[in-house]
């Protein structure tokens, strides 16, 4: 009984030394004054309060991304030719009759004089 009663007590002073020297080194706790870690510990700082009031909010936000329309249109001319003047630019609306582009038209007058000429033959020919 008196070896157990020795090994108890130097168990429990063993364990006392080892509690002291965990605490001697990592400092005063939190909560305790002078204390530099965690809630509580370091200097004290002043600080200013107001009471709550009532007022109106806006809830404003700028985002960056990119949008698609639902639906695609693609705009042809009815007719072929060389490009005269484009009057919007890609991303711009546009309406119902709006002009979109006019088409270099010296060819096609070409063509209308061209047949025209040959009106004229085919009519000199059939009044013969």
């Amino acid at each position: 009984m008196k070896k157990f009663t020795l090994t108890f007590l130097l168990g429990l002073a063993v364990a006392g030394f080892l509690i002291y020297g965990v605490q001697k080194i990592q400092g005063p706790s939190s909560g305790q004054n002078g204390g530099r870690r965690g809630p509580g510990g370091g200097a004290k700082v002043a600080v200013e309060t107001v009471p709550a009031k009532v007022a109106s909010l806006v809830d404003e936000g700028r985002f960056v991304g990119s949008i698609e329309s639902k639906s695609k249109f693609l705009v042809a001319p009815k007719i072929s030719g060389r490009l005269k003047k484009l009057f919007v630019d890609i991303g711009d609306s546009i309406g119902n009759g709006d002009t979109v582009a006019t088409l270099d038209d010296e060819e096609l007058l070409l063509t209308v004089k061209q047949a025209e000429a040959d009106l004229e033959i085919a009519r000199a020919n059939f009044n013969e």
